[in-house]
């Protein structure tokens, strides 16, 4: 898994913006948000060695280039981070900061936010009563998560020393409480 391929998300949202998708137009300009500092934890548990949990570690250039995106991106900053047990490499969590702009009450623009970062078949899936979308090829599984005003994608290679589920389970276990994986003002009846 390269780190670069995390990037070509972030071109594809900068051209769902330049596509005109149904996220929204004529808005007052708003201030950009920015990355939660508490959102990605350190640490997460290992179940495979309890002694020393997977590191997330940021892989910083990545800042730099969705800062360089410009006003036409759909992501006001974005961040990511390697997942890491010792030196290996075992996936990623890229998370965007989604411009006012963007309506992720809209099921329409969720849709379509998925559609550009997942193109491959998906399936919507419940972690701890949030909606994270599923998608897996041979080598990695992706997990995407529409929050309060993000997105976070989570890329875990597949081998038989990682788990992805329990990867995304001790994620998302670690968020629920900063309060931005629910969705504010929605009341969603169907999954995504």
């Amino acid at each position: 898994m390269t780190l670069r391929r995390r990037f070509v998300v972030l071109a594809l949202v900068v051209a769902l913006a330049a596509g005109g998708a149904g996220c929204g137009g004529g808005h007052d300009a708003v201030p950009a948000r920015a990355l939660p500092a508490d959102f990605v934890p350190a640490l997460l548990p290992d179940p495979t060695d309890a002694a020393n949990p997977l590191r997330l570690i940021e892989f910083e250039p990545a800042r730099k280039r969705f800062a360089r995106a410009g006003a036409r991106s759909l992501v006001d900053a974005g961040a990511l981070w390697e997942i890491r047990r010792g030196s290996n490499l075992v996936g990623t969590v890229e998370v965007g900061m989604l411009a006012p702009k963007v309506d992720v009450t809209s099921e329409d623009d969720r849709r379509e936010l998925i559609r550009a970062v997942l193109p491959a078949t998906s399936t919507t899936i419940r972690v701890s009563g949030i909606a994270v979308v599923r998608s897996a090829s041979t080598d990695k599984v992706s997990y995407l998560v529409v929050g309060d005003g993000l997105f976070e994608l989570v890329d875990v290679q597949i081998s038989d020393k990682v788990d992805p589920e329990h990867i995304i389970n001790a994620l998302i276990h670690e968020q629920l409480p900063t309060g931005r994986l629910k969705i504010a003002g929605e009341q969603r009846r169907r999954p995504l």
